[in-house]
């Protein structure tokens, strides 16, 4: 008798590790939920950008504009997919990476729509706000068409709430000698709507 009660409860032991591996696996639902502020990223979105310069090369894109970022979690990467929907499309937009350090602090790692690299940069969230620096970043694709310059210093402050964020900017535009030809402003919000407006899309 003794003998068969040792075994149940090896085999209890032994069920109850597979069904903590299971939910802990890479696409349960603890490896699904990303740490902080980060948990908020992720939903459907209206969006606008601005972004001043000199007055002949801002750009200000508002309207009836949507978003859906979705997530993919796995070893301890929170990828979130950006995709702008237009007309009821579906259109693949850049991609965010994040990784959290031992220390605390987080990377960033921001990839164009062809799963090109465009930069990375590392730094704390304080009260819900990540701010970093990035020399030397490529030129974005809104300014694809200049040749005055050809790297971005980059200064970014993403503000995350429940309700959404802002992404604010303070660019430095050089060209390759390291020269700086212009400052650039950039005010990109977005604000979390149901996520009803989102999925038609990808009907």
């Amino acid at each position: 008798m003794p003998r068969f009660r040792i075994i149940g409860r090896v085999a209890l032991v032994g069920l109850t590790a597979c069904l903590a591996a299971i939910l802990a696996g890479p696409r349960g639902a603890a490896a699904a939920e990303p740490p902080g502020a980060l948990r908020h990223l992720a939903g459907c979105f209206e969006v606008s950008y601005r972004f001043v310069e000199d007055g002949v090369h801002d750009h200000d894109i508002r309207g009836d504009l949507l978003e859906e970022i979705t997530l993919d979690a796995q070893d301890g990467v929170y990828a979130f997919q950006h995709y702008g929907i237009a007309k009821g499309r579906r259109l693949k937009h850049w991609r965010e990476e994040w990784r959290r350090h031992p220390d605390g602090s987080f990377t960033q790692a921001v990839i164009g729509p062809s799963d090109n690299p465009r930069y990375a940069c590392t730094a704390p969230f304080e009260f819900n706000q990540w701010r970093c620096e990035t020399p030397g970043a490529p030129k974005p694709l809104r300014d694809r068409e200049r040749t005055d310059y050809q790297t971005l210093d980059r200064e970014n402050t993403l503000q995350i709430t429940p309700q959404g964020w802002v992404q604010v900017e303070n660019n430095t535009k050089r060209t390759a000698t390291g020269v700086a030809v212009a400052n650039e402003l950039g005010w990109n919000e977005y604000r979390r709507v149901d996520e009803g407006r989102c999925r038609p899309s990808r009907e």
